[in-house]
């Protein structure tokens, strides 16, 4: 637990339990806003992996291409947020961005895969 400043209470034994429920409700609020508290879930390389499979299962048939366009546009919105990896792929991120259709699926899951492999999560998580 945090070491809290409690010059502001009253402290008596009745209000202990009070006292603990501030301090848990406090910690449970408290806003990890430093990178090594985040969990890597919104992170470019995991929403990369996640377009991929969406790419894959749209390809197979499972899922409709609207669906991979809503993942698309979720992953450029992390992106567009994520200065390590703009760092790590550099000016030419616009190139696998392509639209998608039906007819390029191949080549935008070509696109991904290469953006990918400029991302490695070794460098990322060091950078």
């Amino acid at each position: 637990m945090i070491k809290h400043d409690l010059k502001n209470w009253i402290y008596t034994n009745d209000l202990e339990g009070l006292l603990f429920f501030a301090q848990r409700l406090n910690e449970a609020l408290f806003d990890f806003s430093p990178d090594r508290y985040k969990a890597p879930t919104l992170f470019t390389i995991s929403s990369c992996l996640e377009l991929l499979r969406t790419a894959s299962s749209v390809k197979n048939g499972v899922f409709p291409l609207k669906t991979l366009e809503t993942v698309f546009e979720e992953f450029k919105s992390i992106y567009n947020k994520d200065i390590i990896a703009q760092e790590l792929v550099g000016v030419d991120a616009k190139n696998y961005f392509l639209e998608i259709t039906e007819s390029n699926l191949e080549k935008f899951i070509t696109g991904i895969e290469l953006l990918i492999m400029k991302m490695p999560p070794r460098e990322y998580l060091n950078l």
